[in-house]
């Protein structure tokens, strides 16, 4: 962890502090004659007070008197996690051959990802404190809801974009003083995506054989969209609390290998 009194001064020291718990539940069907299963959870929590950052280059506190302030979420505390990854292998009773050859011994493995939203630190733009550290956070209202819920669809339009609540926030405009927002108070939109693969073995003859193999990331292609706009929530400011892009874009790969 380090802090400055300033943009050029940076103190390092072992003053910091961080830590994780978790819950990690699982449920598995080992590989029988057919498929295997796994299904896991993780249900956790990380607190720090400021994420690892590479070379020591700037000021990662908001507060540099007082480095606590700044306890909260880290930038990687996702608190929930869902994995499902299923294996299974069509085994089915043909009386025909051709049918036996054609749709037997083919091996489908789905995987589902879901993720609960990441962190979002709403950041006030401009150096109120007078620490300059640029790191200063903004007030929050009491009483005003923080999260917009519009319809999200892929069209253009500030009505389809909003995600945190602009009027729920206000410019600390007592120089010298901090925001009463805390470090990563708030949460991203949660993800969820689905990959695949089907592949096949083919034997030729005694060592030789053909596999074949399509693969696809994020075949079912939900929006999942990214953390919202959270710097300078002031009224000119008309992107604030906006989502403006999504990640985890479709992909799919195909292979053949040839094993001898």
């Amino acid at each position: 962890l380090f802090r400055s009194g300033g943009g050029g001064s940076v103190l390092v020291g072992d003053f910091g502090t961080a830590n994780y718990n978790a819950l990690v539940t699982t449920l598995q069907h080992r590989l029988s004659s057919s498929f295997s299963l796994l299904v896991n959870q993780t249900w956790s929590k990380c607190l720090n007070f400021a994420d690892a950052s590479g070379d020591l280059a700037g000021t990662a506190v908001e507060n540099p008197n007082n480095y606590a302030m700044d306890y909260g979420p880290c930038g990687s505390d996702y608190r929930d996690i869902e994995n499902v990854v299923l294996v299974a292998k069509s085994q089915f009773a043909f009386a025909n051959r051709i049918e036996t050859a054609l749709l037997n011994d083919w091996e489908f493995a789905p995987l589902v990802h879901i993720q609960s939203g990441g962190v979002v630190n709403v950041t006030q733009g401009a150096d109120e404190s007078l620490t300059d550290n640029g790191n200063d956070r903004p007030n929050l209202i009491p009483g005003v809801p923080i999260y917009l819920h519009p319809a999200r669809r892929q069209a253009t339009g500030e009505q389809y974009r909003g995600y945190l609540n602009p009027a729920a926030f206000t410019l600390n405009t007592v120089s010298g003083t901090y925001g009463n927002i805390g470090r990563n108070s708030f949460r991203g939109p949660g993800s969820l995506q689905f990959d695949a693969q089907v592949s096949r073995i083919f034997p030729i003859h005694e060592s030789l054989a053909l596999d074949l193999r399509l693969e696809a990331f994020n075949v079912l292609k939900p929006p999942n969209f990214s953390n919202p706009s959270a710097s300078n929530p002031a009224a000119s400011n008309s992107t604030f609390g906006q989502i403006s892009g999504t990640s985890a874009a479709r992909i799919f790969q195909g292979a053949v290998k040839l094993s001898f």
